[in-house]
């Protein structure tokens, strides 16, 4: 449990990041709100399934569909910056989680 919350911890901080440079919302304290209840959904799930012999591409790939119908509905921005978003936060992140697992 404790490193599936460093893990939730790090991804934050990879993802939110990304998030803003994509998707510039403000105020950014709604939007930084947003981000870290996004992943709160997003991650517990997508760590159960890695956890119990899921594909990581298959995980990754469904968490990034989500994340990116989310962002398109909460930050009324163009689905191609949403989906650009989505690709990339969870790409970062999904990266930098292999190297220190």
């Amino acid at each position: 449990m404790e490193e599936e919350i460093v893990f939730l911890a790090l991804t934050i901080a990879v993802e939110a990041p990304i998030a803003f440079a994509f998707l510039r919302k403000s105020p950014w304290q709604l939007f930084a709100l947003a981000i870290v209840c996004v992943n709160m959904v997003t991650h517990p799930i997508a760590w159960y399934f890695a956890m119990n012999g899921a594909s990581l591409l298959l995980v990754e790939v469904c968490v990034t569909f989500v994340e990116a119908i989310i962002f398109a509905t909460l930050f009324t921005q163009s689905r191609a910056k949403a989906i650009g978003a989505a690709v990339v936060m969870n790409v970062v992140s999904a990266m930098i989680g292999i190297i220190f697992f």
